[in-house]
């Protein structure tokens, strides 16, 4: 499940992920650990409900994932890379998307991201 709501409703969106079967969720919202202390409290409460209901969950505020192997491209900035053998992490956003963008202009071929 690939999350892109308002902060405010990921708790009830990730109860009923998990009341579907739905184990893992990537939470793309903004408003958490960056927005100060309110968004730290609120990210802890999430990650604590997540725990308890048994739901991985990469985030919050992340920019999203690639698999060229799996042709997923869910992210919402850069443009789907060209496949290849290269694997692509970073805590930045800007970096991979900036990584992307010169994957495509350059036919760089990217695995996951």
């Amino acid at each position: 499940m690939f999350v892109c709501t308002p902060a405010s409703v990921n708790p009830e969106l990730l109860a009923a992920c998990a009341r579907r079967g739905i184990a893992a969720a990537f939470v793309t919202s903004a408003g958490y650990g960056e927005a100060g202390e309110e968004g730290r409290r609120a990210e802890r409460e999430l990650i604590e409900l997540a725990d308890e209901l048994g739901v991985l969950v990469a985030g919050p505020n992340g920019q999203g994932v690639i698999s060229t192997p799996s042709k997923l491209c869910a992210q919402i900035v850069a443009p789907a890379p060209p496949p290849g053998r290269i694997g692509v992490a970073s805590q930045s956003g800007n970096f991979v998307s900036s990584f992307q963008n010169y994957a495509v202009q350059t036919g760089i071929g990217i695995s996951r991201g």
